[in-house]
């Protein structure tokens, strides 16, 4: 049964159902809520209509008009006890599960915005998606957020429609707004590489040599050309380069300066002089010299690597065009998480990442490749190796050189070009006294290289404490050398030479030690003795 009551706050009249006695409810007019009690129902009296009371007066009325039908009576009656009166729904509170779908709602907007803006970054979750792709999934979020907002704001539906219209209409504006990344293609120093996305080049068109030198003010490398001149004679072209790159970014100077430093290996006395150009001071003319320099491993340098030169051998001019990838801030960019080992793609993505502009890049994925497991088979194998020889060339990271005598250890078995750079580079180190990386020249033992001994003996020979091991893998065949240190050396190297014949010589070692183990001190007959008896037990 349905009793009508009044609002104690407004005076807004409604009907409830009787089960509500007792209980509180929410005014659907003022929101105010209050306990229903039985004092607060109002009790209405019967309304009559004409011809619908039966007396002295039903005469008078029915000569006044028609009488209603019933129908007609009970249709009027309805509406007015029915006017203004709102439905038990509009005042009660809204459900746990409203709540929840407006919350979903607004949460999905907030949550997606935050998303966004974060994804669209570089490399970020958004990395690829072009604008279509963008409308789309904002639209679809939107959509839903709005379905769930209306139907769970039971009574502040309005309010809460508005609200979520404005998140609408901010989201869809930094949809348009934030820009879209792109992860850059540019072709690989290595034309062996696996096949990616690369930029096609544009027809070439070459300016005469007089619109040259005024477009990069060469004026500047003639000056160069000339102090060089007194230094080197007529050789002084050999000894200076210069690139010319448009349109540079503010603080891509110095990201190119850095890496450009680092490729040419420009010695501490010298560096990159800058001269700018163009109106607005972006176009930038860089001539590095004071030391010799191929102009073709400088154009390998710069072209496909940073982008697509024009070259021109006879001015010692590199014309460079810089390529989308050099937009990305390498030196700061997060390095890409190359995998483990047995996970699918994982030699072609460390494969790739050697070729890398990121320092860190590269340093991470050389030593990936150089600790792959022995059981592992190798994929990219004659890729790897050369891309390891042109890391050699390059490199001057300590821990990246070590980690490149592993590689080499673990890809380069029986490769002859492998071994012949490895062997320059180590012959190189030791003409400039530089440190020897112990893995390297273990490269050249195990793979029996003609220079192998050559390279021991004399780094042995200075410090035969550290590289008494690199001798004892050699063998047998060090047997004759050692034998001869054992008859001509210093006492230091004799002791060293005793100990390392003791585990590879033969009969040979055993009656020069027989003989020279009385000649010396104490220390030296201890170890030639126990030196003969190693022999004498094989």
């Amino acid at each position: 049964m349905n009793l009508q009551i009044q609002c104690p706050e407004c005076s807004r009249r409604f009907t409830i159902h009787e089960d509500l006695v007792g209980r509180t409810v929410e005014c659907g007019s003022c929101q105010a809520r209050f306990p229903v009690k039985k004092e607060m129902v109002i009790h209405q009296k019967n309304k009559f209509y004409p011809g619908e009371q039966k007396g002295k007066r039903d005469d008078f009325f029915n000569r006044l008009g028609r009488q209603p039908s019933g129908s007609a009576v009970k249709a009027a009656s309805r509406a007015v006890s029915e006017s203004h009166v709102p439905k038990v729904d509009s005042i009660m509170p809204a459900s746990p599960a409203q709540n929840m779908a407006a919350g979903a709602g607004f949460g999905m907007l907030l949550l997606y915005g935050m998303l966004f803006l974060l994804g669209t970054s570089q490399n970020g979750i958004f990395q690829d998606v072009d604008m279509v792709k963008r409308v789309i999934l904002a639209s679809f979020v939107s959509l839903l957020s709005l379905i769930l907002v209306v139907h769970g704001a039971k009574n502040w539906r309005f309010q809460a429609t508005m609200l979520a219209l404005v998140l609408v209409a901010s989201l869809a504006g930094v949809t348009w707004i934030r820009p879209v990344s792109v992860t850059p293609t540019v072709n690989t120093v290595n034309p062996n590489q696996p096949q990616i996305n690369q930029p096609s080049r544009r027809p070439v068109v070459r300016l005469s040599d007089v619109e040259l030198k005024s477009k990069v003010g060469y004026e500047a490398v003639d000056r160069r050309l000339r102090s060089l001149e007194d230094r080197f004679g007529a050789a002084a072209p050999n000894y200076l380069v210069a690139i010319f790159v448009e349109k540079l970014k503010p603080g891509q100077y110095f990201k190119l300066q850095k890496y450009l430093t680092r490729a040419f290996k420009i010695p501490a006395s010298e560096g990159i002089n800058r001269y700018e150009r163009g109106l607005d001071k972006r176009d930038v003319l860089m001539v590095i010299s004071g030391f010799q320099i191929d102009f073709n491993e400088a154009v390998r340098i710069c072209d496909p690597k940073l982008g697509q030169a024009r070259t021109y051998p006879e001015m010692r001019l590199i014309e460079l065009k810089l390529s989308a990838l050099y937009d990305v801030d390498f030196e700061k960019a997060p390095v890409m998480n190359l995998g483990k080992p047995g996970e699918r793609a994982y030699f072609s993505k460390n494969y790739k990442a050697l070729s890398a502009l990121n320092p860190d890049q590269v340093k991470v994925a050389v030593k990936n490749l150089a600790n792959i497991p022995d059981d592992m088979e190798l994929e990219y194998q004659e890729k790897v190796v050369v891309e390891f020889m042109r890391l050699l060339d390059t490199e001057t990271d300590q821990e990246v050189l070590d980690d490149l005598g592993k590689g080499f250890r673990r890809w380069g078995k029986n490769d002859q070009s492998a071994l012949t750079k490895v062997a320059d580079k180590v012959a190189a180190w030791i003409k400039a006294e530089a440190d020897v990386p112990s893995d390297h020249l273990e490269f050249l033992i195990e793979n029996k290289a003609p220079r192998a001994l050559a390279f021991v003996d004399q780094l042995w020979s200075d410090e035969p404490e550290f590289w008494n091991r690199q001798y004892t893998m050699m063998g047998a065949v060090a047997e004759p050398r050692l034998v001869e240190h054992l008859n001509t050396s210093s006492l230091r190297l004799r002791k060293a030479a005793a100990a390392i014949l003791g585990s590879i010589g033969g009969e040979l070692s055993a009656e020069a030690l027989a003989k020279q183990k009385d000649a010396f001190d104490a220390e030296f007959r201890i170890i030639a003795e126990g030196a003969i008896k190693a022999i004498e037990a094989r």
